[in-house]
């Protein structure tokens, strides 16, 4: 029930802020808010559903999707030292960097296409205890990455 009501929430207040756009204005722009989208994307520890327009959103976010992230994990620690992201919470993590990069040519922000941030999340993340059933995961996803990485340049 409680994540009905928070991606029932998220819908209305992301519905709202786009009916309140000018005529002739793009949507949520991909370089707004990504711990917002990835908030959403994260609830109930990860096990909550994906809407359709928050994946479309995801898409455009590149390395912007890590660095709300780690936003979204650090806000939430109680310590330095303890950290409770569950193992279908890196899956979801994972979930989310593979559709935020499966797109690079659609990623508006340049900052944003090199993946800096996301291959310090990716290595943070299998440092993890609870990353152990999903190291392979996490092996296809950093090569994924890195394959991709070395198409681009990084922006200055």
């Amino acid at each position: 029930m409680k994540t009905v009501l928070i991606l029932a929430v998220a819908s209305l207040c992301c519905g709202a802020g786009l009916a309140q756009s000018p005529q002739g204005a793009s949507q949520a722009s991909p370089c707004s808010n990504p711990e917002e989208t990835v908030a959403v994307l994260l609830a109930d520890n990860g096990r909550a559903p994906i809407p359709g327009f928050f994946q479309k959103r995801v898409v455009g976010l590149g390395d912007a999707a890590a660095v709300g992230i780690i936003q979204f994990l650090g806000d939430r620690k109680a310590t330095v030292s303890k950290d409770s992201t569950s193992t279908e919470e890196i899956r979801r993590v994972l979930l989310i960097i593979q559709i935020a990069f499966e797109a690079p040519n659609a990623i508006q922000c340049s900052e944003n296409r090199y993946p800096k941030a996301t291959l310090v999340l990716l290595k943070y993340l299998s440092s993890l205890p609870t990353a152990g059933p999903v190291q392979d995961d996490l092996r296809g996803t950093a090569e994924m990455i890195e394959k991709l990485k070395a198409t681009l340049k990084p922006s200055k």
